[in-house]
């Protein structure tokens, strides 16, 4: 009889657990959009194209686009900073510059806003772009001596925290007698890289392997990493240059059971307005973080935009039912104007995971 009543009572606890989180997802903003993948198909390497990705507040409340980020430079997001109605389209406009970029390309941007059931959402562009020309200098545009490489900057884009994910740089010898000698130097701990031949033969091709154990990189949000790229010809001095890796960490919720307890994270306040202040003064504010769930609330990061600005949480863990402060100090020695500034804050609950806070003052003399 015992054993049955602690069933039943877990039975209704994860009723009412389930019933509190789905009324959490109902209340608020949320994002659909009309497709999530544009293909291009083949274009000629002629400048900038463009697409655009439609969407939909399907909550009821008012939506908000905090950012949108793409996985490479060459790719360029667009978007409204108004709110967007329940109910409302509004639209994401993507551009890709295909100049020096030949072959195929798959690019993904992640959209950053304060759906509830999506507060990230990552839409892919994709196709083949024909090249101008077949020289070396069009297909491997970036160089580090004698050695020319179809990129210098390695984007993940969006990771999942666990995951290891590879990716390739092609590279070619340029100099067209000698033979180029490779060595990879200073890499992080959590990348391996291996290069497929250490001397590449004249004007001919090689590889880079590049591995990232996105778990050994202890980050969440935007993150980057470079390593060293030794490349010399015998009588010419050696040459170094720099490989950028960059991705940008999420935390990975899917592999949370429907049983398992969730934070709930609240913010009383999303805007702190500190009115005049007196330039050259230091001005101090604090935004609330409460825990409204029934599992620990764990701060992974804050992320500050603003080099006039410090924060940092008093605390980076938040039992239920409690709250912690997030301390942000203005420093205004060289701001002359009126300021609007932002910060993210990383956190394990899956319905809210990212939030975007802003400070806004009146520089005064």
């Amino acid at each position: 009889m015992k054993r049955f009543f602690c069933s039943v009572i877990g039975i209704l606890t994860l009723t009412l657990l389930s019933a509190q989180t789905a009324a959490v997802l109902d209340e608020g903003a949320d994002i659909k959009f009309d497709h999530d993948v544009y293909n291009f198909g083949t274009v000629n390497e002629d400048g900038k194209i463009f697409c655009t990705f439609t969407f939909e507040n399907t909550g009821n409340q008012p939506l908000e686009i905090y950012r949108a980020t793409a996985s490479c430079g060459c790719t360029t997001p667009t978007y409204s900073e108004l709110p967007i109605a329940p109910g409302e389209k509004g639209t994401i406009d993507v551009a890709y510059n295909t100049d020096g970029r030949p072959g195929a390309f798959n690019k993904t941007v992640t959209v950053y806003s304060n759906s509830r059931r999506h507060p990230s959402y990552s839409l892919s562009i994709r196709g083949t772009v024909i090249s101008k020309n077949n020289s070396p200098a069009s297909i491997y545009p970036k160089t580090i001596g004698s050695l020319r490489l179809k990129r210098t900057t390695v984007s993940l884009g969006e990771v999942k925290v666990g995951s290891v994910i590879t990716e390739t740089v092609p590279v070619y010898n340029d100099n067209t007698v000698l033979p180029i000698h490779i060595k990879v130097t200073n890499v992080p701990d959590h990348i391996k890289v291996i290069v497929s031949n250490s001397e590449i033969a004249p004007s001919q091709t090689g590889m880079l392997t590049i591995s990232f154990e996105s778990a050994g990189a202890n980050d969440y949000g935007r993150h980057e990493d470079f390593f060293h790229l030794e490349t010399q010809v015998e009588g010419q001095e050696k040459v170094t240059g720099s490989i950028q890796v960059t991705s940008n960490l999420q935390e990975d919720f899917t592999i949370l059971n429907p049983e398992d307890k969730i934070p709930v994270v609240e913010y009383p306040t999303d805007i702190i307005d500190l009115g005049k202040v007196k330039q050259g003064k230091k001005q101090t504010a604090y935004f609330e973080v409460k825990n409204n769930g029934p599992a620990t609330l764990i701060i992974r990061k804050v992320v500050n935009y603003a080099p006039a600005m410090t924060v940092k949480a008093e605390r980076k863990e938040v039992a239920p039912g409690k709250s912690t402060r997030i301390k942000v100090e203005l420093d205004t020695e060289e701001l002359l104007s009126s300021i609007k500034y932002y910060l993210e804050v990383i956190v394990n609950d899956p319905l809210m995971p990212r939030k975007r806070l802003a400070v806004m003052a009146d520089i005064v003399e």
